[in-house]
């Protein structure tokens, strides 16, 4: 039987040093990365069914859920094939972290560092031309689009950023990742003035591998470009965990999904003076005229249209 290693106070006080420091730094990447100084679309678009589109049109609350429960897991599969490829490809010449890097890729729960932060996100499409649009975000035709001007975010916590679908731009954010982890093992070793055990550059590794995977909140495969998507993202951070800008925190909730799983969200709070259009699905149930009736009055007067993108239910 394997034995257990057991550090030691002084090794055990290091490991917490070295979670704390690298997630910081792998943190500000990931922020950094997934920000963007290019100007939002004038108009943008959230889908979802009709009966929920009603409680968003009266109140401009969207709920933000918490990424790792959404979904669509093709979008993390994607950011790991990814990264590890990229890993990889560094061999034969890679280290003992790239090596520990591109397993725990591969099989993250081998030891399971957990990010210090969540990422909380509600996504739009600034492209409703597009049957795959209305099929895949539309309830296949059914669903409601409502269309947004984000040029105010709900608060400071919110930021407002573009799916990136480049595999060159994904790349460079995930060498940025992997270089601060070789950086970190470096910093390690001159502080030591030894080779630290490999089960610290093994921790290195898990972290900057559980924040690799964080990227996948930001990237898509180049197939998904004509969606044109759009997300609002809070960042959650424990209090204490990592020291990043101070955001405000919002108060999270549970939901159930359909197939019972519970949801962790947070909600976005968008001025009803926001909703700036109405798309209704090619084959959505709701009457336009009966649609306003029940409208705020502050956006009674909005443009409602129907979709001609012919789009059923399959």
């Amino acid at each position: 039987m394997p034995s257990v290693y057991i550090p030691t106070p002084e090794e055990d006080n290091l490991a917490k040093a070295i979670v704390g420091l690298l997630s910081r730094k792998c943190g500000q990447h990931v922020l950094e990365a997934v920000k963007t100084t290019h100007p939002s679309p004038p108009r943008v678009f959230h889908m979802t069914d009709a009966e929920t589109s009603l409680k968003i049109l009266r109140s401009g609350t969207l709920w933000a859920s918490e990424a790792s429960t959404l979904n669509d897991a093709s979008e993390v599969r994607y950011c790991r094939d990814l990264a590890e490829r990229r890993v990889r490809s560094k061999a034969p010449n890679w280290t003992f972290f790239e090596r520990a890097l591109a397993e725990l890729i591969r099989a993250p729960e081998k030891y399971g560092a957990e990010v210090p932060s969540r990422f909380y996100l509600t996504s739009f499409c600034a492209n409703l031309r597009r049957a795959s649009t209305w099929l895949n975000y539309g309830r296949g035709g059914t669903g409601v689009a409502i269309g947004f001007d984000l040029s105010h975010r709900p608060n400071e916590s919110f930021f407002l950023f573009p799916i990136e679908y480049d595999e060159a731009a994904q790349l460079a954010r995930i060498d940025g990742l992997v270089d601060i982890g070789r950086a970190q093992v470096d910093e390690l070793i001159a502080g030591l003035g030894h080779k630290p055990k490999p089960v610290f550059i093994s921790l290195i590794a898990d972290v900057v591998q559980a924040w690799l995977l964080s990227l996948a909140i930001a990237m898509k495969d180049e197939s998904f470009s004509d969606e044109c998507e759009w997300r609002i993202v809070h960042h959650h951070l424990p209090a204490g965990k990592v020291d990043l800008p101070d955001y405000p925190q919002m108060t999270r909730h549970v939901r159930f999904g359909g197939a019972g799983q519970s949801i962790q969200y947070v909600e976005a709070q968008l001025p009803i003076s926001a909703i700036k259009e109405i798309v209704l699905g090619y084959s959505c149930g709701l009457n336009i005229d009966h649609l306003r009736d029940v409208l705020p009055a502050e956006i009674q007067r909005i443009p409602i249209s129907r979709s001609i993108v012919p789009v059923r239910p399959t």
